[in-house]
Order: C-alpha cells, then structure tokens, then sequence
C-alpha cells in the first residue's frame, strides 16, 4: 500500500508553520473586534470547525491549521496510537480533509481494530462484509463483528445476531439471534426492535420460548470509544427457512404491505407501506393497476396478492380459478405466502369441478392451473404427460402463460427432452404476444450466453428496469452480471447485495447463488461449519 504524501504535506506545514507569527496580531485583533473565543483544542472528532458567517467578524482562514490537524493525525497515526489510526482511516472513508480512499480507509481502521478498538472492530467488519477497500470476507467481518458485540457495542450486538439467521456465515441460531437482539433492542436501537418484531410475526419467539432455550448471559463491559457511527448496517437477515412456524401470516394487510412495498416503482410511488392503515378501500383503479403491472413484471407479492384479491373478490369478481392461476404464478418465483393459500383454495368444495367444467369449455387459464397443480404436487389425478398436454392445448390457443411455461419446460427438461432452441423460440412467441415474463426470461438469457459485449451491455439495463417494475427474476440474474462480468464489471460484493435482496423475498435461486459463493471461502473452522 502506497504511503500518504507526507512530503508535499510536510512542505505545506513548514510554510504554514513560519507564517504563523505573522498572523498572531491579526488573530488577537479579530479577537477583540468580533469578542469570539475560538477554541484552541485539536479534536479528532470529525467536527466543522468553520464558525457561523456574520458581517461583523473577518472571516479565519482554517486551511492552515487544519492541514497542521491533518499532519499531526497522520503522525499519531504512524507512530501507532489507535485512536488516531481509527479516525484517520475515518477520514480517508468519508473524504475529510484527506480525498477519499476506500483502501487506505480499510488499511487504517484495520490497525486500529487489531489494537481491540471495538469501534473499529465493527467498521472493520462493515468493509469486510461489503468488499469497501478489502476483499469480501464475511467470516472474518463475523469475527470483527463478534468482538465488537462482547464489548458492548450496540450496533455490533444487532449485527452479531443477524448473523445467525441466515444459515450462510453460520448455522442458524434463532435463540441465539434473538438474544443478542433483544439486547440491542433494549438499549433502544431501532433496527433491532424492527427485527424482533418480525421475529414475533414469524413465531420464532414463540417457538424458542416453547422450546425452552435459554440463551447464554453475556457480560456487558464499557466501552474505549464512543461509537463512531450512526449509518444503518447493510446486513438483513434472509428467512428462507420455510417450517410453518417461520413464516410470515397471510392475514390480506400483510400481503396488502408486502405487495406494496416489493412492487417496484409503480406500488411505491402510490402508498407508503410502512404507514398506512389497510382498507378494502385502497384497491382503487390506480393501485389495482400498479399491482398488476408488477405481477407482470414478475413479483411475488404482487402475485400472491392478486391471488387473494380474486378468492375474497377483493377489488376483482370473486374467481376461485383465477386466485389459482396466480398463486401457482407467485410459487413459480418462490412465493412465501401462495403454496399454503394455493392448498387451502383448492381443498374447497366443488373447486376441481369447476376447473373442469372450464377446461372442456377451453379455457385456457384453467389448463395452466391443473398443469401447474400437478407440477407443484398439488394434484395427482393427471399425469404428467397429460399436464404437458394442457399447456400444449393453451399454447395452441395463444394464452402467452401457457406458450411461456411451455417454455420453461423445454429449456429445463421438465416432462420433455430438452431442447433450448424450442424454448427461446416459445419465449420469443409469447414475448410478442406481450408476455413480461417471457421477455425478462429471454433478458436472462441473453445475459448468460450472447457474446455481443454492446447486446449484453444492452440486456444488464434492461433486466436494470424490469428490478424497478418488482421482478425477483431480474433481481437475482443481476446478481449473476456482477458476479461474472456480464453487462457490467465483476463486482462480488454487489452481486451478494443482489442475490441477498432476491434471497430475502423467497428467491431459492439467489439464495443458492449465496450459498455457493460463501462456500467457496469458508473457513475450515468449526463454528463456520453448516450442515444441510
């Protein structure tokens, strides 16, 4: 790492240093005038020493003193005190005083964190855990972040048991989690208190309280520093771990909320969903449309909801068949909601007759449900080959679902020899009949295997847009750009912010693509050892 420019700092000082009898009287004078003490202390907090404009007072020239401050920082630094080396590497990450600098930014809070700044620990570990100035390492940013949270520190507690949702650094421990988020919580440290109650909506308290895991007491000691951020962690923990006591209620405002919240541009733009109040009368014309949309696009939630809206005739004429046809659209995106509605709408009395009775009629939204029901499980009075033929019957009617999942089949293999060519070919039919998913399907594609460079270029933005409209799809296939150069340069800790969002919305795509990425630098030590 290449050393600060001491020498050209140095020269700076030296002049500055023989001016400064010179402005001695001009100080003592502004003093008296303007009747303003300034403060002779050197702190190395980052404070704005610059004094609050008046026409009365002849305003002070601090590049001198604080190029001086800059000086004496960096050589407190050097000669190795901690404190000076946790908020020079500080400095350099926020670009005061000195231009930032990621790289020596993580040099200089490293040197601290090795000297048990606790503060620095949990720095260390924020740029450890997003690839800033460091290689990516999330193991070692545990670690950091561990140490941080046996001290005390608050945001290393929340961020310590995050760690142990996720089953990725790891193994899941929610009695271990909630205890170091619980004391987070209680020193009212809001993030913490926003994950407990997530906890409490998925039943994890519950459960743990059931199970009579008692976690063990931590001793709380002070603290050497105060600490040295309020910035937000970029760590969230994932619940991909899908028992029925781990999932969020289907109650119509959590759906409502969720749909609302991962719809993309066109739901957020509508209603805050972290402050309203749920109401049938919020489905008017304009959100119905902004859900749809965003079910086109490809998300879940907005999915799920439509599936709701259409079972309790929400907004919609009340359609068993249709609730169907898009809870088994937001399952095929990993929907956490839609597999048990799905069950619970279908186990009705009367509902297989009715998607008969529409089948012989030749509907063909009521061949993609009974075709996806066998393909999910669901159903087992057809086979597969006569669940491939009723997609073949939709296709043949041009119901653009139908032409894509007959898509999906050929690309995969699934109840056919695979054939991608056929595949791209029935994705390109249904693209033009207007078919989003179809299209953020060919998107993805393109991304993977065009050797265009411009057309890849080209793809990368699109699939860009199709993540604003809420497409989980889209956002995981960005994670696999950055991971490997496609449309953008390699970046794997962007790639992880990726996979991590999609993972966080059921995407077991993504969150296999994490899995395989943390498995690739795991550590051969015991605690980081996950058995599946």
């Amino acid at each position: 790492m290449k050393n600060d420019s001491l020498q050209q700092l140095t020269s700076k000082i030296k002049i500055s240093r023989r001016d400064i009898n010179k402005y001695i009287n001009v100080l003592i004078l502004i003093f008296l005038l303007a009747q303003v003490a300034f403060s002779q202390q050197k702190s190395l907090m980052l404070k704005n020493q610059t004094a609050e404009y008046s026409s009365f007072i002849v305003q002070r020239n601090m590049l001198d003193e604080q190029l001086w401050d800059s000086f004496l920082l960096v050589k407190k630094a050097n000669s190795g005190d901690p404190v000076a080396q946790h908020v020079l590497g500080l400095r350099y990450l926020l670009g005061q005083d000195f231009s930032a600098d990621t790289v020596k930014a993580a040099y200089w809070i490293n040197k601290a964190a090795e000297k048990n700044v606790f503060s620095a620990q949990y720095n260390y570990g924020i740029l450890l855990n997003n690839g800033w100035g460091v290689g990516w390492n999330p193991f070692e940013a545990f670690r950091n972040f561990k140490k941080a949270a046996m001290q005390g520190l608050t945001d290393a507690e929340y961020v310590y048991g995050l760690f142990h949702t996720d089953n990725l650094v790891v193994p899941r421990n929610y009695s271990e989690a909630y205890h170091w988020i619980k004391i987070a919580a209680d020193s009212g440290y809001s993030p913490a208190k926003e994950i407990l109650n997530e906890f409490e909506k998925r039943g994890i308290i519950a459960r743990i309280k059931t199970q009579s895991i008692e976690s063990k007491s931590a001793t709380v000691q002070g603290s050497m520093i105060a600490t040295p951020t309020n910035s937000q962690p970029t760590i969230h923990p994932i619940f991909i771990d899908f028992t029925p006591d781990s999932l969020p209620s289907s109650d119509n405002e959590t759906l409502f909320k969720e749909a609302m919240a991962y719809g993309g541009e066109q739901t957020k733009n509508i209603i805050d969903s972290s402050t309203f109040y749920y109401s049938e009368s919020l489905f008017n014309f304009k959100t119905i449309q902004a859900i749809e949309d965003a079910g086109k696009a490809g998300s879940p939630e907005a999915l799920t909801m439509l599936g709701r809206m259409y079972e309790q005739g929400i907004g919609l004429k009340a359609d068993s068949v249709a609730a169907g046809f898009y809870y088994l659209q937001a399952m095929r995106f990993d929907s956490h909601h839609a597999p048990t509605l799905l069950w619970d709408i279908i186990q009705k009395p009367g509902y297989f007759s009715r998607l008969k009775e529409q089948i012989d009629a030749g509907d063909p939204p009521a061949e993609v449900v009974w075709a996806g029901l066998v393909e999910f499980g669901f159903d087992h009075q057809l086979t597969e080959v006569q669940a491939f033929t009723l997609l073949e019957n939709g296709a043949e009617r041009n119901f653009p679902a139908a032409i894509t999942q007959l898509g999906i089949c050929y690309y995969s293999g699934r109840w056919v020899k695979q054939d991608k060519l056929i595949a791209i070919n029935l994705l390109q039919r249904a693209e033009r009949l207007g078919n989003r998913d179809a299209q953020i399907r060919l998107y993805a594609i393109e991304l993977k295997d065009n050797q265009d460079t411009n057309k890849v270029d080209e793809y990368f933005n699109l699939l860009q847009q199709a993540v604003r409209d809420g497409s989980v799809l889209a956002e995981a296939i960005i994670g696999y750009g950055y991971e490997n150069g496609r449309g953008v340069r390699q970046n794997k800790p962007e790639a992880i912010k990726y996979y991590r969002k999609a993972a966080n919305r059921g995407s077991q795509i993504a969150y296999n693509s994490l899995v395989r990425l943390y498995d690739e630098i795991r550590p051969k030590d015991l605690e980081f050892q996950i058995q599946e």
